[in-house]
């Protein structure tokens, strides 16, 4: 039978899981089972093939298919391997399923597509993914057919093969095999695919279930998700009566002599379902019918459940087991000995194959010579025929090694064919495994994953068969799930891993008889026929009891098969275990009499009467004589006896009565001499017939081998002869097809040399070496006149030939050298003539061609193109442009005027010529590389050549670009470009004169910001004594000293708008723009320059809108605003007015600053905004440097905003500040008092504050000792330089420190960082005091660490302010 692959169709397809799966437990089997657990649910894997066109149909069926269906999904697409797949994205755009790229050794899982990397084959082994790297070259890679052979033989029934759109044949075996494994196939439908070959295939199998558009195969799967159709049966009573189950097998077993029983009854069931979805049937019953009214349905049963699902060397760690145990086996043997080795169930021969590639391999690396004999067996005559042709996909051999493969496999087009020395070592014959006799000496038997499809007792039976065959240590090579189960006296383990077992010394059980024994045969049969007779058994029961003696029927061993009449009362049971054997049931003297005449019988073969004798099982005690008779039977079942107990004359009595009333007379000597004379005739017997049955045994054992060894040879001879008659009858057969196709091709050869002959454009002639014509075309006809009449006449004999100038003798010229010849003739008309010798087979010259080509049109386009040429160049040549087209090859074709004026050479110098013949090596390469990067573009390439020539610079601003056919194909390169040395050098004086102005700048930036930090520093003293004094004269006596002020602050933000603009300049003023709620901030600046507006005597109004919030920083907004103010207050007249009012819109607000005052004209507001630039009517009556509103603006613009102006002199301004508006952040909390009001109102505090003041400038020093006088409890503390600052604070740590940053020892950075590093000093608060205003250093000095910036000069409040923050108030 064939060797089915461990292919479990949910449990191996015999109700056995595979335990080295893992994809599934070992399941609960019966006693006999190899390896019982319990069985648990495999997950069911739809393998998918697409090749040319595939994409689509793959989106097709991956959109329709459920997200949640219990199964994976895999997908081999065929791809180029050196190809970026980007199949993984394109489905999972389209599947409601994750999509995931295969890994090597990934074990798949429910709800997943799969798809396979490009350059990769993969399968299942052992439940995970395999990815194995192509070798085979012109084979679609991935194989699909690997894919789905192994997806068969790990899944079995729970694989699903699907062929999708594509040209070829690959998938077509997969699913052959997923068909046979009891899988289920869809193929996508020819009216749907795009590339209908492989489904076409496919279909040709005959195995497809059904062929359907891509999204009706993904409802199919998920109907089978669903359980459409229910469960395969798991015993007889799911499929209908048992009864009909085992009518069915009888009547198989009568048309195939193949018995089914001894079949697992799950894979059975299974099987026959199948068979019944195929028929069309649903009941039992009909299928009985069915079978008998089809006989080929039992063959096609059979065939179902013959599943040859295998592959090359399956299992790799397994093999290399086996390879080992077989390489100790052969190292045993000497040379020229036998090996031999015997592969039962061999399938499609693949298993058998790699056993001899495996032997083969062994012996060629051991310098082995041994004679090598494999024998290959299996009951299916189809897989036989595959495995003898050896011809096997090459994707069936993508998992061979390539040395392998090179070594025993030829190619054959798109298949492999065995080497003959591999076929000539394998010898394949039917051979039923449990019928006939097994094959004997055997060094090896590999036989793998066809036990478990049987029962318990077969298998064993199968075993005791192999222990049988194999010789002592021989090997036995199981699958990966079975094992010697209960037989461990015949086996032991050689490597469990490998299931690889040692044939043990000892004599198995085996008879040599068959599976079954021929008594099991005679009693079924008899139960048969008498259950089809029980009436006329009732009458022959009747008539033995009426009219013949009792009697029974015994079977050679003297076993009882039939009572007869009352026989019954000459037999006995004693106690204990009953039995059927005669010599037991009858008395003693009875069974020693029929001994003696059963020997009698079968030495004479007559039949053979004893004496009377008294029988004690019978009451009457009658006489009774024995009378055996030999009954005809078949030859094959062994011989019949009947037993007849007939009544004797007289009474006599017992034996035992006898002796005790003889009483030493002589009728007890007598009795007991006759029953020790029969006894010793019968010993006798025994004896002879033992001595001649040993001797007929041994003879017939001899017999039996040596017929069975000259069969076996004769059959190997039959097949070799078969095969090479098949081979001759073969190549026979190709031959005469060779010679047909020859035959039609030199036919269609003719016919297409006439049609190309008659469809030629032009016209020919042929004449052979007498200048005689022999062929002519409809086009010679045409030009020349001639026909078929003029065919064997000389040229010259043609009269419009002859009026051709010179044509013979440029005939004559190519039939004496042989050369071709090609002129431009005039007559009759403009003709290109080409004049080309033939030859024959040998290379004979054996006449000339001549082919007249009408060029009218041809000369008529070249004037054409010679004067679009010359006007080409005309154009070139006064273009001020330097331009060159170049050939592919990079050769100079056309060069301008200019281009060659450039670079100091000549036309001829350098057409025809490629760059590195006339530039330096890197201007060539710098023109090479810009052509071919336009040649491989579609488009201008636009460059910048700076190129070195005669040592000059020149500067070209180039465009590159191709020149392309009608196809789209780059023929030529062109380059236009203009020299723009002149330019580049005026843009070169250019950025020097900016440079040079940019450094200037700076300059004056540097300048103005040390001039500030300079004039800060006296000026704070300035402003600070000034403070003290105002506050110590506050009544009415200070009108000079706020002057002072009024002076110093002025002065102040004169320097602050100095240092802002040179910000500006540098690039180093930031704007923090977040939402600011407008109405405080105009508020604010309201409220500071009321007292400004009182003393000019205008009237200042803020009318801003309440809830209004803009983006913009605060603190620039309010300096801008204020600057607006103070200008319309001091441009202003006594009794004049300014207001403020905002307009909201949409998106933006505006804030108007209007007023009353003198006005500007239309030249004034021109340079309004320019630095230092102030009204001519103003400069003399107002302060100011004139840098505000150009500050202004330029902060205007950094918050995204804008600064308008319009007036009218006499009538005074309007100022227009308008930014983006924000949404309202909540509710403003305003007050209309400013800070300097709630100074004024309220006295300086009296706090508890411990300061230390560091600073090296004295009057500064003063100064702060003078304010800190005006706070009561403030104690301050002075320190000159950074080094006694620090000693002071460590001495006695103070409540803050106010740290000037210019010290002359160290920086106040470098202060704060000793101060933080001790952990003394850590926690002090520092307050940073500096002249520096820049927002940059403040920004600084915060993120180093100080609490808070003071800039010098600072106001009272300020350092109010910071003494109130960290004080104790008193």
């Amino acid at each position: 039978m064939s060797a089915p692959e461990q292919t479990p169709d949910g449990m191996d397809a015999t109700g056995d899981a595979v335990p080295c799966n893992p994809l599934t437990a070992i399941p609960d089997g019966s006693a006999g089972d190899m390896h019982p657990t319990a069985p648990q649910p495999l997950l069911t894997l739809v393998g998918i093939g697409a090749s040319a066109g595939g994409i689509e149909a793959l989106g097709r069926l991956v959109s329709a298919l459920p997200a949640h269906t219990g199964m994976a999904y895999v997908v081999a697409q065929h791809l180029s391997p050196d190809y970026q797949s980007m199949l993984r994205d394109i489905l999972g755009r389209e599947a409601a399923l994750p999509v995931e790229e295969i890994r090597d050794g990934l074990r798949p899982g429910s709800d997943t597509l799969y798809t396979t990397p490009a350059g990769h084959n993969v399968l299942l082994e052992e439940g995970c993914f395999r990815l194995r790297r192509t070798s085979t070259r012109g084979i679609p890679k991935p194989s699909i057919d690997l894919l789905l052979r192994s997806l068969a033989v790990e899944l079995g029934d729970h694989a699903i093969g699907v062929i999708l759109s594509g040209t070829g044949s690959d998938g077509a075996d997969g699913l052959r095999a997923i068909q046979q494994a009891g899988g289920r196939v869809f193929v996508q439908d020819e009216a749907t695919a795009k590339y209908p070959g492989m489904p076409q295939a496919a279909l040709a199998t005959g195995v497809v279930d059904r062929a359907m558009p891509p999204e009706q195969i993904a409802k199919a799967i998920a109907g089978i998700a669903r359980g459409e159709p229910g469960p395969l049966p798991r015993k007889a009573e799911d499929l209908g009566d048992p009864g009909t189950v085992a009518r069915i097998l009888r009547q198989v077993r009568e048309h195939t002599g193949v018995d089914l029983n001894h079949y697992k009854e799950g894979t059975l069931l299974r099987r026959l379902q199948r068979r019944l979805d195929h028929s069309g049937y649903s009941t039992l019953e009909n299928y009985l019918a069915y079978l008998g009214e089809h006989p080929g349905e039992a063959e096609a049963l059979v065939r179902e459940l013959h599943i040859v699902v295998t592959r090359f060397f399956r299992d790799e760690k397994p093999f290399a087991e086996w390879r080992t145990a077989l390489e100790q086996r052969i190292q045993e043997r000497a040379d020229r000995e036998p090996l031999r080795l015997w592969v039962p169930g061999c399938a499609t021969g693949e298993e058998a194959y790699s056993v001899g590639i495996l032997v083969q391999e062994i012996l060629r690396a051991q310098g082995r010579d041994l004679r090598l004999q494999i024998y290959a067996t299996d009951v299916d005559a189809d897989a036989l025929a595959t495995a003898r042709r050896g011809l096997y996909s090459a994707g069936a051999l993508e998992v061979m090694p390539p040395e392998l493969l090179q070594r025993y496999f030829s190619r054959r087009r798109d298949q492999f064919q065995v080497s003959q020395a591999l076929r000539d070592v394998i010898v394949f014959a039917r051979h039923d495994l449990l019928r006939d006799p097994p094959f004997l000496h055997l060094d090896a038997i590999s036989c793998r994953n066809l036990l478990i499809y049987l029962k318990a007792p077969v298998q064993e039976r199968v075993l005791e068969r192999f222990h049988y065959a194999l010789q002592v240590d021989g090997l036995l090579f199981l699958g990966r799930s079975e094992t010697p189960g209960g037989l461990q006296h015949l086996f032991e383990t050689r490597s469990k891993a490998g299931r690889i077992y040692r044939r043990l010394p000892g004599d198995a059980r085996y008879s040599g008889a068959g599976m079954g024994s021929p008594r099991s045969g005679r009693t079924r049969r008899r139960q048969q026929a008498g259950g089809d007779s029980r009436e006329l058994q009732q009458v022959l029961d009747v008539l033995m009891e009426a009219y013949a003696p009792p009697g029974l029927v015994l079977s050679e061993q003297l076993e009882i098969r039939r009572v007869l009449g009352r026989a019954g009362d000459h037999l006995s049971h004693g106690a204990g275990q009953t039995s059927l054997d005669a010599m037991e049931l009858l008395p003693r003297e009875l069974a020693m009499e029929l001994r003696a005449l059963v020997a009698r019988v079968q030495r004479s073969g007559e039949m053979a009467r004893g004496r009377a004798l008294a029988s004690p099982a019978v009451e009457a005690a009658e006489a009774v004589r024995l009378a055996v008779r030999r009954l005809p039977q078949a030859a094959e079942e062994g011989d019949l006896y009947l037993v007849l107990f007939e009544p004797a004359a007289g009474r006599p009595q017992p034996l035992e009565s006898a002796a005790e009333g003889a009483q030493g007379n002589g009728d007890l000597v007598h009795a007991l001499e006759h029953e020790l004379a029969a006894t010793r005739e019968h010993l006798q017997t025994v004896v002879e017939e033992l001595e001649t049955t040993n001797e007929e045994l041994q003879s017939s054992n001899e017999e039996l081998q040596s017929t069975n060894e000259e069969l076996q040879s004769s059959n190997e001879e039959l097949e070799t002869a078969n095969e090479e008659l098949q081979a001759t009858n073969e190549e026979l057969f190709t031959v005469n097809q060779e010679l047909q196709n020859k035959t039609e091709e030199l036919a269609s050869l003719n016919a297409t040399l006439a049609n190309v002959k008659d469809s030629l454009p032009y016209a020919l002639l042929v004449v052979d070496r007498n200048q005689a014509i022999t062929l002519i075309n409809p086009g010679a006809t045409a030009v020349f006149g001639v026909t078929e009449a003029d065919v064997g006449k000389p040229l010259a004999g043609v009269a419009s030939l002859r009026g051709v100038p010179g044509l013979m003798d440029l005939v004559n010229r190519v039939l004496a050298s042989g050369e071709p010849v090609q002129d431009q003739i005039s007559e009759p008309g403009p003709h290109l003539l080409r004049i080309q010798p033939f030859t024959d087979a040998a290379g004979r010259e054996q006449g000339a061609l001549l082919s007249f080509w009408d060029n009218a049109e041809i000369l008529k386009a070249h004037r054409a193109l010679r004067e679009s040429e010359s006007r080409l160049r005309q154009i070139l040549d006064k273009s001020p442009l330097w331009s060159y087209v170049k050939d592919r090859a990079g050769r100079y074709r056309l060069v301008s005027q200019r281009f060659l004026g450039g670079i100091g050479q000549t036309q001829e110098a350098v057409i025809g010529h490629v760059d590195e013949e006339l530039f330096a090596p890197q201007i060539a390469r710098l023109l090479r590389l810009a052509d071919h990067e336009a040649m491989a573009v579609d488009g201008i390439l636009e460059r910048e050549h700076h190129l070195e020539l005669e040592g000059r610079e020149v500067v070209l601003l180039a465009q590159h670009f191709a020149l392309r056919d009608e196809r789209g194909v780059a023929n030529a390169a062109c380059m236009k470009a203009l020299d723009i040395t002149a330019r580049k050098q005026d843009e070169r004086r250019l950025a020097r004169a900016r440079d040079e102005a940019e450094k200037a700048n700076r300059a004056k930036t540097d300048f103005l910001s040390h001039m500030s930090h300079e004039l800060r520093t006296p000026l704070n003293a300035i402003l600070g004594f000034a403070q003290i004094l105002e506050v110590e004269y506050r009544n009415g006596e200070g009108e000079a000293v706020r002057e002072i002020l009024a002076a110093g602050w002025h002065l102040l933000a004169l320097i602050n708008d100095i240092l802002d603009l040179s910000m500006l300049e540098s690039g180093r003023l930031q704007v923090d723009s977040h939402s600011v709620e407008l109405a405080q901030i105009i508020d604010e600046c309201a409220a500071t320059l009321r007292q400004m507006a009182q003393d000019k005597e205008v009237d200042l109004q803020a009318e801003p809108q309440e809830g209004v919030y803009v983006r913009a920083d605060a603190t620039r907004l309010r300096q801008v605003l204020i600057n607006l103010l103070s200008n319309a207050i001091k441009y202003n007249c006594p009794e004049g007015w300014v207001r403020v009012r905002t307009r909201v819109g949409p998106k933006r607000v505006a804030i108007r600053v209007e007023d009353n005052g003198i006005g500007m004209t239309s030249e004034e507001m021109a340079s309004l905004f320019q630095p230092f630039e102030r009204t001519g009517r103003a400069q003399d009556q107002v302060e100011g440097v004139g840098i505000g509103l150009s500050l202004s603006r330029r902060l205007v613009d950094m918050m995204h905003g804008t600064l308008e102006v319009e007036s009218e002199p006499d009538r005074g301004s309007v100022f227009t500040v308008d930014l983006p508006r924000e949404r309202p952040q909540g509710r403003s909390s305003r007050t209309g008092v400013s800070a300097h009001e709630a100074s004024s109102e309220s006295g300086n505090p009296s706090l508890d504050l411990d300061v230390i003041y560091v600073e090296d400038h004295a009057a500064n020093l003063k100064l702060v000792r003078r304010l800190m006088e005006t706070f009561s409890g403030v104690r301050m503390r002075e320190a000159e330089s950074g080094e006694q600052g620090l000693e002071a604070a460590r001495r006695q740590p103070p409540d803050l420190i106010l740290l000037d940053l210019n010290l002359p020892d160290m920086h106040g950075f470098e202060v704060l960082r000793r101060l933080r590093a001790d952990r003394c000093t850590a926690g002090i608060p520092v307050v940073a005091v500096s002249a520096d205003a820049g927002e940059l250093r403040i920004t600084e000095a915060l993120e180093r660490g100080f609490c808070a910036y003071i800039e010098k000069p600072f106001r009272l409040s300020d350092l109010e302010e910071v003494l109130s923050a960290f004080g104790h108030p008193v």
